[in-house]
């Protein structure tokens, strides 16, 4: 029994005299488990950055979307929802501010 990711050499070459060919296919199973282990974290952090900026936009639009529709409503004499719609854009502005201030520092 052996510990790490791969077998001592000592170990190996005993692998190797028992069964010729082992050692090399030992580390080549290896070696192709981190190539999968690497692909997948590269995928996920690909999927990851995806996600962060489509959540991203979806907040702007959403901002953008709420402002405009206080400043029509404000306009049509609506003040009431103009209040309801204008502090959630305020409140969702607000917070991407904090959100790009912590990215920066």
């Amino acid at each position: 029994m052996f510990s790490g990711p791969v077998a001592s050499p000592h170990v190996l070459a005993e692998y190797e005299r028992l069964v010729p060919g082992a050692a090399e296919r030992m580390i080549g199973c290896h070696l192709r488990s981190e190539a999968v282990a690497a692909d997948a974290v590269e995928r996920l952090s690909r999927a990851e950055a995806v996600a962060v900026l489509t959540g991203a936009i979806g907040a702007q639009v959403l901002t953008v979307g709420a402002l405009i529709a206080g400043a029509i409503l404000i306009s049509a004499g609506h003040t009431v929802g103009a209040f309801a719609a204008i502090v959630p854009g305020v409140l969702g502005a607000a917070s991407q501010v904090v959100a790009a201030a912590r990215r920066g520092a």
